[in-house]
């Protein structure tokens, strides 16, 4: 088992409601597919994530109880709370700051468009903490599949999130390039974990099968989901 990295990690995720999740994948997928295979993304990152963090938060919307999100809470012994009201950028600045105030380790933040996203990936955002403030993992369409914060951060809690989470072109190609530049501007310490990339767009499924093919015992509900989806469009 990979040795585990003592940091909080938050999981933001949707509940996989068709039509509300995933929606670029729809046109493959039909909309119950996509959030079929929403549903198993989040069911894989949890069950990795609680064997190697000693804290783990699904960071949940909308804010009433989500049944399906809540089963995979319970199922894998994670906790979870309500992302809350506002932009992108409002929801991961509240979840930062909420879990950063009640630890003492780092916090890493991640989504679920990255269920492939090798273990090493976190263990070098987590060595990144040790010397910065911030790290970012930056992902293939601009943006980034994960950010990464410390303690420290909180003395002056309110630039960080004026330099990070306001203002920033969330959905774009220019996210990643916008949130380094503005962070340093600032005067944060910003470091970067290796890139990898989003299932977002039904070109990325072709990626997501070749790594499933490798090991798909390492994804058993994506493997499940998608198995699925296949058997359902060949008989179509």
């Amino acid at each position: 088992m990979t040795t585990p990295v003592a940091l909080d990690l938050i999981v933001m995720a949707k509940e996989p409601q068709p039509g509300r999740v995933k929606t670029r994948l729809i046109p493959a997928l039909g909309a119950e597919g996509a959030a079929r295979l929403h549903r198993a993304f989040v069911g894989d990152i949890l069950r990795r994530a609680v064997e190697r963090h000693p804290q783990v938060t699904l960071c949940h919307a909308p804010d009433d109880h989500p049944p399906v999100l809540a089963s995979l809470v319970t199922r894998h012994s994670a906790r979870m709370t309500p992302q809350g009201d506002g932009d992108l950028g409002a929801r991961m600045a509240r979840a930062l700051h909420t879990q950063l105030v009640n630890t003492e380790r780092g916090v890493l933040l991640i989504g679920t468009d990255s269920p492939t996203l090798p273990d090493a990936m976190l263990i070098d955002a987590a060595a990144q903490l040790d010397r910065a403030d911030l790290v970012f993992g930056p992902s293939c369409d601009g943006g980034y599949y994960l950010v990464g914060a410390t303690p420290t951060l909180l003395a002056d809690w309110s630039r960080v999130v004026e330099a990070l989470f306001c203002g920033i072109d969330w959905g774009s190609d220019r996210v990643l390039a916008q949130s380094l530049a503005r962070g340093r501007k600032a005067g944060l310490s910003v470091a970067l974990a290796p890139g990898w990339y989003d299932v977002d767009r039904p070109d990325d499924l072709t990626l997501l099968r070749r790594h499933l093919s490798d090991d798909p015992s390492g994804l058993p509900d994506t493997a499940a989901a998608l198995s699925h989806l296949s058997h359902r469009q060949r008989s179509v």
